[in-house]
Protein backbone atom coordinates (compact mmCIF):
# COMPACT_ATOMS: atom_id res chain seq x y z
CA UNK A 1 0.00 0.00 0.00
CA UNK A 2 2.81 2.40 0.87
CA UNK A 3 4.53 1.78 -2.49
CA UNK A 4 1.25 2.41 -4.32
CA UNK A 5 0.78 5.70 -2.44
CA UNK A 6 4.36 6.68 -3.26
CA UNK A 7 3.69 6.03 -6.97
CA UNK A 8 0.62 8.27 -6.90
CA UNK A 9 2.60 11.06 -5.26
CA UNK A 10 5.30 10.77 -7.94
CA UNK A 11 2.72 10.86 -10.72
CA UNK A 12 1.06 13.95 -9.26
CA UNK A 13 4.36 15.77 -8.86
CA UNK A 14 5.27 15.06 -12.51
CA UNK A 15 1.83 16.04 -13.77
CA UNK A 16 2.33 19.60 -12.56
CA UNK A 17 5.12 20.12 -15.08
CA UNK A 18 2.84 21.53 -17.79
CA UNK A 19 1.17 23.90 -15.36
CA UNK A 20 4.50 25.17 -14.05
CA UNK A 21 5.82 25.72 -17.55
CA UNK A 22 2.69 27.55 -18.67
CA UNK A 23 2.72 29.79 -15.61
CA UNK A 24 6.39 30.64 -16.15
CA UNK A 25 5.85 31.73 -19.74
CA UNK A 26 2.55 33.47 -18.99
CA UNK A 27 3.98 35.36 -16.03
CA UNK A 28 6.92 36.52 -18.15
CA UNK A 29 4.58 37.70 -20.90
CA UNK A 30 2.21 39.57 -18.61
CA UNK A 31 5.02 41.14 -16.58
CA UNK A 32 6.76 42.28 -19.76
CA UNK A 33 3.50 43.63 -21.17
CA UNK A 34 2.80 45.57 -17.97
CA UNK A 35 6.31 47.01 -17.82
CA UNK A 36 6.13 47.96 -21.51
CA UNK A 37 3.00 49.98 -20.79
CA UNK A 38 4.59 51.65 -17.76
CA UNK A 39 7.87 52.55 -19.45
CA UNK A 40 6.50 52.89 -23.01
CA UNK A 41 9.13 50.51 -24.40
CA UNK A 42 6.86 48.23 -26.40
CA UNK A 43 7.78 45.40 -27.46
CA UNK A 44 11.22 45.05 -25.90
CA UNK A 45 10.33 44.10 -22.34
CA UNK A 46 7.56 41.70 -23.36
CA UNK A 47 10.03 39.89 -25.60
CA UNK A 48 12.71 39.84 -22.90
CA UNK A 49 10.45 38.57 -20.13
CA UNK A 50 8.73 36.02 -22.37
CA UNK A 51 12.14 34.59 -23.28
CA UNK A 52 13.06 34.63 -19.59
CA UNK A 53 9.82 32.72 -18.90
CA UNK A 54 10.79 30.13 -21.51
CA UNK A 55 14.18 29.84 -19.83
CA UNK A 56 12.52 29.25 -16.47
CA UNK A 57 10.24 26.65 -18.07
CA UNK A 58 13.22 24.82 -19.58
CA UNK A 59 14.99 24.91 -16.23
CA UNK A 60 11.90 23.38 -14.58
CA UNK A 61 11.78 20.70 -17.28
CA UNK A 62 15.46 19.80 -16.84
CA UNK A 63 15.06 19.67 -13.05
CA UNK A 64 12.09 17.32 -13.44
CA UNK A 65 14.00 15.06 -15.86
CA UNK A 66 16.90 14.82 -13.40
CA UNK A 67 14.50 13.94 -10.60
CA UNK A 68 12.85 11.30 -12.79
CA UNK A 69 16.23 9.77 -13.68
CA UNK A 70 17.17 9.68 -10.00
CA UNK A 71 13.86 8.01 -9.10
CA UNK A 72 14.35 5.32 -11.75
CA UNK A 73 17.94 4.80 -10.65
CA UNK A 74 16.85 4.38 -7.02
CA UNK A 75 14.20 1.81 -8.03
CA UNK A 76 16.75 -0.31 -9.93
Amino acid sequence: MDNKKSNYIQILSYSTLGIEMGISVGAGFFLGNYLDKVFNTRPYLVIFFTIAGFGAAIKTFIRMIKRLQKDFKDES
